[in-house]
């Protein structure tokens, strides 16, 4: 569905629970608003999607909301391109266009890459609420394979360290044991203590 411009009723069903779909990019530069309300309403139903390619689409603030409100719902949307063609839009509608998207990732765990042309939104929200959310979740899935490698590392290095404290604890000195013990509270409690 790649560049298409088949009836927009009939594509929207198309996407409606898909999971073959990864990519979609509706080369329609002249997309009727209500075409653009059910290709984004059945976004929301949809479950393959990878990247949405809106570039050559206007949006209107309506469907907008709509958009936005399906995004925070979908498994799988990691990349979205809304460098669309509205011109000349108004300091109130570039902020609360920056806040639909704001309101999506609150919601959403997997969109990482937003195209957009930053003159045309609250670069304040871009910078201080979008990005950091997309950064998140970028990196949130490397971060659960260091923490699951980190855990495997933890439980063996508790198995050495179990057999190290029976070892020293031979030694009728407890000076071994508490520098045993001082020296891996990581180990031991999971976490490093704050000073």
């Amino acid at each position: 569905l790649h560049r298409v411009n088949l009836d927009a009723h009939r594509l929207a069903d198309a996407l409606r629970g898909n999971i073959w779909v990864r990519s979609f990019a509706p080369f329609l530069m002249r997309i009727s608003d209500e075409d653009c309300h059910a290709y984004f309403h059945a976004l929301a139903e949809n479950q393959g999607l990878v990247k949405l390619d809106l570039l050559r689409v206007r949006i209107s603030d309506e469907n907008w909301d709509v958009l936005w409100r399906s995004v925070s719902r979908h498994p799988k949307l990691e990349i979205i391109d809304v460098r669309h063609a509205n011109l000349g839009l108004p300091f109130g509608q570039k902020t609360s266009r920056a806040h639909a998207i704001v309101d999506a990732l609150r919601v959403n765990t997997v969109l990482h890459t937003i195209r957009l042309r930053r003159h045309k939104y609250d670069l304040e929200i871009l910078d201080n609420m979008v990005q950091p959310r997309l950064l998140v979740n970028l990196y949130k899935p490397r971060f659960a394979a260091i923490a699951a490698i980190a855990e495997e590392r933890r439980t063996w290095q508790r198995k050495i360290l179990g057999r190290a404290l029976a070892f020293v604890s031979r030694n009728p000195s407890p000076n071994p044991i508490w520098m045993m013990v001082s020296g891996n509270v990581n180990v031991i409690c999971g976490h490093t203590p704050q000073a």
